[in-house]
């Protein structure tokens, strides 16, 4: 979906209404990749990958330590730093 279609979808509702998913998960994190697409995650960023410099996030794949959106890989926690928990 284009964003100015989200956007168009969005303007019939409440300006005060909450996001989520279908399961009523909040969206914790939005970032933009370098190809200009949005992504909308329920998930925070857990590293910055060392390849792209895009942010990595939690996988469920087994043998990997977190998913990286850009390059669309699994990744080992050696191939990406580890952002600081606040």
């Amino acid at each position: 979906m284009k964003k100015a279609k989200l956007i168009e979808l969005l303007a019939v509702y409440d300006d005060n209404a909450e996001i989520v998913t279908q399961t009523g998960e909040s969206f914790n994190h939005i970032v933009n990749l370098t190809d200009g697409s949005i992504i909308l995650s329920t998930e925070k960023p857990i590293g910055i990958c060392n390849r792209s410099g895009g942010y990595v996030y939690p996988t469920t794949t087994k043998g990997y330590a977190g998913y990286c959106p850009e390059i669309d890989e699994d990744l080992y926690k050696m191939e990406f730093t580890e952002m600081m928990k606040v």
